[in-house]
C-alpha cells in the first residue's frame, strides 16, 4: 500500500510519503501521478486547510485520475484529514482542495476514471465525468463531499454537471452524503442536466445528497441517460432545483430505469416530460417523493402510462396502511410502439402470504367511462407449483379455467367506492384461480391493455387482492 500527503507546507518532495514531504496542492501532486494507474490500496491525505493552486488548473485539456488496477477492493482513496495529524484525523475541507479556475473553456473537466474515492474533498471544478476503464470495475465514488459546479455547458452527449465518459463503462458510481452547488459565475453559463448518464454500460446511486443551491439556471431536466442500466436515488434534497422544468425528460436520451425513493422536489417540476416518442421499456418510479412521510405514496411513469397512488378515491373496506386508504389511479399513452397486447401498463408486484391449495384472486377495478372486459386488464397471480422448488409460475385471468365458481369478469355488485368526482359507473372484480404447492408468498399485479386512458376515465385499481380457498 501506498501513502501519499498533501499539505500547504510541505516541500514538495516526490514520493510524497511524509507530511514533511507533503505535495503543496492537490495538483502539484497530479503533476507527477497524471495517467498514472497506482496500486489499490493508494491513499492520499489530504489537509482539510490546503487549498489547490490559487488559479486552479485552466487550459485546453483533460484533468485525468484514474485507478485501473485489479482487483478493485480498495480502491485510490484521497481523504480530508485534520491538518499534519497522525495517526491521520478525519476532517471534512474547508477550502477548495480540488479547483479548476477555468470556467469559459469547454474542455477543461475534472475525470475520474476508476474506482476512486473522494472522501470528504471540498471540490470545485466546471464539471465532473465519470468512467472506468474495465466492464468488471467499479465506479468511483464521492463520499461526504462539498461539490461546487462552475461550468457544465457541453455537447449533447457530455452537457451535465456529472456525466459519464463518452466511452468505455461507468458501473456502480456512487455520490453519498454529498451538497452540491451550481455556482455558474459566468452569466453565459447554463446547465441542461444535473446528472447526464448517457452511455449504455453506466449505472449510478445518487444517495443522501443535497442541491443546497443554484444561481443560473433557464430549463432541463435532473436525469438524463441512454443506458440500459438504472440511476437510483435515495433520500435527497432536490428542493433548490426551482429552475429545472423536469426530473426526467423522456425524450431520445432518457435513462431506461429510474428509481427515486425518499427524495424531494420543488412543486413546480413536472416529474416526467413525456414527448410523443417515450420508449416501450421505460421504468421511472417515485415512492415516497412528496413533501412529507408518506409509506403509500408512488407514482410509476412506464412507456405505456402511469400508476400514482390515491387517498382521495379508494374502495371501502379495500387497500389501507398505517390507517389510509388508498386505491391506484390508472392512465395509459397513446403509443406507437408494438402492440398494446404486447406491451401492457402493469402495475408494481405487490406480495402477501397464502396457505397450500387451490386458491382464487379477486382484484377489484372501477372506472366512469372504460367499460372494462378482460381483454382491457388482466390479473396476473405468481405462484408456487411445485413443492420446495424456488421456480415460480405465472398465472393469468387471460386464461380460461374450470376451477372459478363465477365468470373470470363481473359486475361488482357488493362494493362500496369512496371520493368526489366519480360516478364509478363501471365496477367489475377480475378472477384468477391458481393452485399453491407451499405455504409462503405470492405476488401479483395488473396489466392494463387498453391505450389512451385519460384522468376523466377516473379508472381505479384497489391494490388489495382477496385471496380465497377454491
Amino acid at each position: 500500500m501506498a501513502t501519499h500527503y498533501i499539505d500547504k507546507d510541505g516541500s514538495n518532495t516526490y514520493p510524497y510519503d511524509t507530511w514533511a514531504k507533503a505535495a503543496t496542492s492537490f495538483w502539484s501532486f497530479m503533476s507527477s501521478y497524471t495517467y498514472t494507474a497506482p496500486d489499490d490500496s493508494t491513499i492520499i491525505y489530504i489537509s482539510h486547510n490546503t487549498p489547490d493552486a490559487s488559479t486552479g488548473y485552466s487550459g485546453y485539456n483533460y484533468i485525468d485520475l484514474k485507478h485501473n488496477t485489479s482487483p478493485y477492493i480498495n480502491g485510490l482513496r484521497i481523504i480530508s484529514v485534520t491538518e499534519k495529524s497522525n495517526p491521520p484525523t478525519y476532517q471534512k475541507g474547508t477550502v477548495n482542495q480540488v479547483y479548476i479556475n477555468d470556467v469559459t473553456n469547454t474542455n477543461t473537466i475534472l475525470t475520474l476514471y476508476g474506482y476512486i474515492r473522494f472522501i470528504g474533498v471540498k471540490i470545485r471544478v466546471p464539471m465532473i465525468r465519470i468512467s472506468t476503464l474495465a466492464s468488471n470495475q467499479p465506479g468511483p465514488y464521492l463520499l461526504d463531499c462539498d461539490i461546487y459546479i462552475t461550468n457544465p455547458y457541453r455537447n449533447l452527449s457530455h452537457n451535465g454537471a456529472i456525466c459519464t465518459d463518452s466511452s468505455g463503462y461507468s458501473f456502480n458510481s456512487v455520490i453519498d452524503h454529498c451538497n452540491m452547488y451550481l455556482d455558474l459565475t459566468v452569466s453565459t453559463n447554463t446547465v441542461g442536466v444535473l446528472f447526464n448518464w448517457y452511455y449504455v454500460a453506466s449505472s449510478l446511486h445518487v444517495r443522501n445528497t443535497k442541491l443546497v443551491s443554484m444561481n443560473t439556471i433557464t430549463s432541463g431536466s435532473l436525469v438524463r441517460g441512454n443506458g440500459i442500466r438504472p440511476v437510483l436515488f435515495t433520500n435527497c434534497d432536490f428542493s433548490a432545483a426551482t429552475g429545472f422544468t423536469s426530473v426526467i425528460n423522456t425524450g431520445d436520451y432518457a435513462p431506461s430505469i429510474a428509481l427515486f425513493n425518499n427524495c424531494t422536489f420543488p412543486s413546480s417540476i413536472t416529474r416526467v416530460n413525456y414527448p410523443s416518442n417515450i420508449l416501450p421499456y421505460a421504468y421511472y418510479l417515485f415512492t415516497n417523493c412528496g413533501n412529507d412521510y408518506n409509506p403509500i405514496d408512488m407514482d410509476l411513469h412506464t412507456g405505456q402510462g402511469r400508476v400514482t397512488s390515491s387517498t382521495n378515491i379508494y374502495r371501502v373496506g379495500g387497500s389501507s396502511a398505517f390507517g389510509v386508504n388508498y386505491s391506484w389511479n390508472i392512465l395509459t399513452n397513446l403509443s406507437t410502439y408494438g402492440s398494446q397486447l404486447a406491451f401492457p401498463l402493469r402495475t408494481p408486484w405487490m406480495s402477501t402470504v397464502v396457505s397450500a391449495g387451490d386458491k382464487i384472486a379477486t382484484l377489484y377495478v372501477t372506472s366512469d367511462t372504460v367499460e372494462l372486459s378482460d381483454f382491457i386488464v388482466a390479473l396476473e397471480i405468481e405462484h408456487q407449483t411445485v413443492s420446495n422448488s424456488p421456480l415460480k409460475t405465472i398465472t393469468s385471468s387471460f386464461m380460461s379455467t374450470s376451477k372459478l365458481t363465477e365468470t373470470i369478469y363481473e359486475t361488482d355488485n357488493s362494493s362500496s367506492w369512496y371520493g368526489t368526482g366519480p360516478t364509478f359507473y363501471y365496477k367489475k372484480k377480475i378472477q384468477v384461480a391458481f393452485t399453491v404447492s407451499d405455504a409462503g408468498d405470492i405476488s401479483w399485479r395488473a396489466c392494463i391493455h387498453k391505450k389512451g386512458i385519460s384522468a376523466s376515465a377516473y379508472f381505479f385499481i384497489d391494490p388489495a387482492i382477496v385471496i380465497e380457498d377454491a
